[in-house]
């Protein structure tokens, strides 16, 4: 019964499904990312582009002019970082992981629940495709330990030590402010931080 109607058979496709309002409204899906929308049947022959699809077009276009290839072969975004350092970007009033949204694209399909965006570079910023893989939370935190981003003492990147560490969570704990104890052992305020929110020493317990 839908041969009458003109629809651009390349990209799109009729479900079959149909809402009668003030007139009849038929169900039209994507071919390419399946996404569904009911258009009232008179205007069929007017879609000319799906929408989901053509604003992850344009998506796609800011991130991809929003990173430098380094030396390591990292695509590292150049744009705004989460408080964690992770690469963002806003795409309909939301703030969106751009690393998820790179790997989405890399599979083709949406990452399975449970399941996480990691970096087997362990660079956080890091949009290249072929650093990126889906996997558990527990495979997540074990890459970054055996890269030493849990910043220990042996993490090429640490500025304090153990013991300095320990000083500052016990500062912390007893409520003292975090530009006193910056000023206290000398050191910058994002160490502090870093340690208070658990975006280092986590695993350091008091």
């Amino acid at each position: 019964m839908f041969d009458k109607f003109n629809i651009n058979t390349e990209l799109f496709y009729l479900s079959g499904k149909e809402e009668r309002r003030k007139t009849l409204f038929l169900e039209v899906v994507c071919k390419k990312c399946g996404n569904k929308r009911f258009v009232v049947r008179y205007r069929l022959n007017s879609i000319k582009r799906c929408l989901k699809c053509h604003n992850l077009g344009d998506l796609y276009e800011r991130i991809s002019n929003r990173y430098s290839i380094s030396k390591s072969g990292c695509y590292e975004w150049t744009s705004y970082l989460s408080k964690d350092g992770y690469a963002k970007i806003r795409y309909k009033g939301k703030a969106l992981r751009v690393a998820k949204i790179v790997l989405e694209k890399k599979l083709k399909r949406k990452i399975k629940e449970g399941y996480e965006t990691c970096h087997n570079c362990n660079n956080r910023k890091c949009l290249n495709p072929e650093h990126l893989y889906e996997g558990t939370h527990k495979q997540n935190g074990e890459d970054l330990s055996k890269a030493g981003s849990l910043n220990g003492e042996k993490s090429s990147s640490v500025k304090i030590t153990e013991n300095t560490a320990i000083q500052i969570k016990i500062m912390l704990k007893e409520e003292m402010a975090i530009i006193d104890i910056a000023n206290k052992l000398n050191i910058s305020r994002t160490i502090i931080e870093n340690i208070k929110y658990g975006l280092s020493w986590k695993w350091l317990k008091i």
